[in-house]
């Protein structure tokens, strides 16, 4: 089978990758992506070189080809594809959640940390659909867990905006929609304090009063606010709902998520209710 037919044939299967959920939104299994990247690299570099250089590179979605991207990236460390698409989808005037690694300079042995730029059309519609397909536990193979898992830093379009991220109505719109669709989120997020993950990301869920600004313009948001503290207790019943059954040990999220409470206040956003 000469590279033309081969090509044909993992794209065949990439798209047959992709299905429809309930609610009639298209889904992608991230497993059956990898597995086609792995199989046959060649074929899927030349397939997605190809469907990029056509002016339909858009006909089938962009989720399948960035996620065939990511794929390709984790599985030999290669991000010429994700280049390729992303260049693709801004000649296309599409913006994609921008997917890079970053090393902070200040640790003795960088951790490797992958930040996740959220589209400004999605933040505006307050749909988080493209990460509910990107981050889905149950289609995602494991070596892409060990890479995203309490590694995720995100970020919001807000420039010229001079409010805390917090109080932008649309963030928070983005925020909560992501948190009803895909509960088990924060499981991806790194909580380190210098990132600001907590504060950003259950400051977007809690009450606009919880957060604080104080002198010199420093944020911060309350986490003993009802607000905040309700939002960490359902993530974390739902971080335990979703791991157990998938045998992922989810003990350093949660000590993340608990790390700026005292003990009462830990076991009791740890106990089923």
């Amino acid at each position: 089978m000469d590279m033309e037919d081969r090509a044909k044939q993992v794209i065949a299967e990439l798209l047959d990758a992709c299905g429809t959920a309930e609610d009639g939104r298209s889904e992608i299994d991230a497993g059956r992506v990898s597995d086609v990247v792995r199989r046959d690299p060649d074929a899927v570099a030349f397939a997605v070189e190809k469907i990029m250089s056509s002016p339909h590179a858009s006909a089938a979605g962009w989720g399948v080809w960035m996620i065939t991207a990511y794929a390709f990236e984790a599985e030999f460390d290669d991000d010429s594809l994700v280049v390729l698409v992303e260049s693709a989808a801004a000649a296309a005037g599409q913006k994609l959640p921008e997917i890079r690694e970053m090393r902070p300079q200040q640790r003795e042995q960088p951790e490797k940390l992958v930040m996740l730029q959220m589209a400004e059309a999605d933040v505006a519609a307050g749909d988080a659909h493209r990460l509910l397909m990107l981050l889905r536990l149950d289609t995602m193979p494991p070596e892409m867990r060990q890479k995203l898992i309490g590694k995720v830093i995100i970020t919001f379009p807000a420039a010229g905006d001079p409010r805390p991220v917090q109080h932008i109505p649309r963030v928070r719109a983005f925020v909560a929609d992501l948190q009803r669709r895909l509960p088990y989120f924060p499981l991806f997020l790194n909580f380190d304090p210098a990132h600001g993950m907590q504060m950003v990301y259950f400051g977007c869920l809690a009450d606009l009063e919880a957060t604080k600004v104080g002198p010199g313009d420093v944020v911060g948001v309350n986490a003993y606010h009802p607000s905040v503290l309700e939002p960490t207790r359902r993530a974390l019943a739902a971080i335990r709902e979703a791991c157990a059954p998938l045998q992922i040990d989810w003990d350093a999220c949660a000590q993340a998520l608990l790390a700026p409470y005292d003990e009462e206040t830990r076991q009791s956003l740890l106990s089923p209710q």
